[in-house]
Formats: C-alpha cells, structure tokens, sequence
C-alpha cells in the first residue's frame, strides 16, 4: 500500500510541482498506536467483565477481598498496561497508593 502511496505521490508531484511528502515518515507508528489501543480496550474489557462476576464490589468489600482480586488481576497481567492500576483502583474505592501496596504485598 505504502508502495502505491510513493507512486502516486511521485505522479502528483511531477504534475504539481509541489512538494514530495514523505508517507513512510508520516505513518510511523500508526499500527503501534492502534495495536496499543486494542490492547488497551481488551484489558478494560477484561476489568470490567471480572468486576461484573464479584458479589460485592468497592468500599462493601473487605481488604482481604481487595487483595483477592488484585492478585487475581495480577495474574491476568492487567497492570502491565498504562491506564489500568487508575481503573481498579475506582472500582475497588481504593487510592492507586493502596493499590500499589498490596501489589508490593504480594511480591
């Protein structure tokens, strides 16, 4: 695709005379970026669906219930993605600090 980009870019330059862009440049990245996305999404996801399974959720549960589902996260690998430790945090009602220490905890 890149390929026919250039050809193209090429064709309309010599018919213009404007400049050459450089696609290869200006689509770095992109597929990272979505890839990250849909990673992002699926762990959300993820978080949500094992949220929706408890019983009882947030302040409601006790700190070894807390615990339970941080390690169970953990296990999942759902902290190894940005954006993921401020989101179970909410929905335990808990400050990401605490969060964090019982992630050492478990260490």
């Amino acid at each position: 695709m890149i390929v026919a980009a250039n050809f193209l870019n090429a064709s309309l330059k010599a018919l213009t005379g404007g400049p050459e862009r450089d696609l290869a440049a200006e689509t770095a990245g992109i597929g990272q970026k979505k890839q990250e996305n849909t990673l992002f999404q699926y762990s959300q996801y993820l978080i949500e669906d094992y949220f929706d399974s408890l019983s009882t959720v947030g302040a409601a549960m006790s700190i070894e219930e807390r615990m339970k589902v941080v390690e169970d996260l953990q296990q999942k690998g759902i902290f190894q993605l940005k954006g993921n430790i401020s989101t179970v945090a909410k929905k335990l009602e808990i400050s990401e600090k605490t969060l964090y220490r019982y992630l050492k905890n478990q260490s």
